[in-house]
């Protein structure tokens, strides 16, 4: 019979080879790692969820600069497990996600700050030498996920899903997912992921955006150009003039 678990445990975190990983890179350049909590449910063996952490982005010096002596930039700052009650639609918490708290629960921190979009190998200037690498991480993970014993190649069911940043990570990834594994039923499932083109006030009493993303449609090529973002490939050659407005849900959806 199935387990229903009421309380929580963490899963600890794994972190991702550099030699066998050398892409999936942290913004200040470490290795970027994982967490993973295996089903124990016979049931549920073969069934996943990807969990997409969100908080924030950023597209410019200071801002990014600014996330390096956290786990938002950096992997030396990641806990040495994580309690998988606050991953959402990833949680074991049977009262909170009832129908997929015995799955195989898996969750990418995010330390890139790009949306999980980038695919820079080797940063520039233009990147102010920062490694916004988000999507070589999450293939990365994928990697390793295929090798386990129980390998995600025979998943009969994922479930990507995600938060803010994440939820926003969700639609370039996900048909990727798709394509990669043919044989599993791949869905998206975002939390606070649904953005779109976005203006500052600038009337009465307004105040500074500070250090907030530019989600202004002007601002989208050059954030897209920043993180040499992956997009949804469909979208993309729909749109070869101006990828970079297949980042947020309103195109790529």
């Amino acid at each position: 019979s199935i387990t229903t678990f009421v309380s929580s445990s963490p899963a600890p975190l794994t972190k991702l080879d550099p030699i066998q990983y050398p892409n999936a890179k942290c913004l200040d350049g470490t290795n970027a790692g994982y967490y993973y909590s295996e089903s124990i449910v016979v049931e549920d063996k073969l069934k996943w969820v990807i969990y997409l952490n969100g908080g924030g982005e950023c597209d410019q010096k200071e801002s990014c600069e600014s996330q390096l002596t956290s786990a938002l930039g950096s992997s030396n700052y990641f806990e040495n497990e994580s309690d998988m009650s606050s991953w959402y639609l990833a949680s074991d918490y049977c009262p909170y996600n009832p129908g997929r708290c015995t799955w195989n629960h898996v969750m990418d921190p995010y330390c890139t700050q790009d949306l999980h979009s980038g695919q820079v190998i080797e940063p520039t200037e233009d990147q102010w030498g920062l490694y916004f690498s988000g999507h070589h991480v999450f293939t990365s993970i994928l990697d390793e996920l295929d090798q386990k014993e129980n390998s995600l190649l025979d998943a009969t069911d994922i479930i990507l899903s995600g938060t803010s940043a994440g939820g926003i990570g969700v639609w370039m990834n996900v048909d990727y997912l798709a394509d990669r594994y043919p044989n599993a039923t791949v869905t998206a499932a975002t939390v606070a992921g649904f953005y779109f083109y976005a203006t500052y006030y600038n009337g009465t009493n307004h105040t500074d955006a500070g250090g907030m993303a530019d989600f202004r449609e002007t601002a989208w090529p050059e954030t897209y150009k920043l993180y040499n973002a992956y997009v949804d490939q469909d979208c993309k050659a729909a749109n070869i003039d101006n990828p970079s407005i297949c980042m947020i849900s309103n195109q790529s959806y």
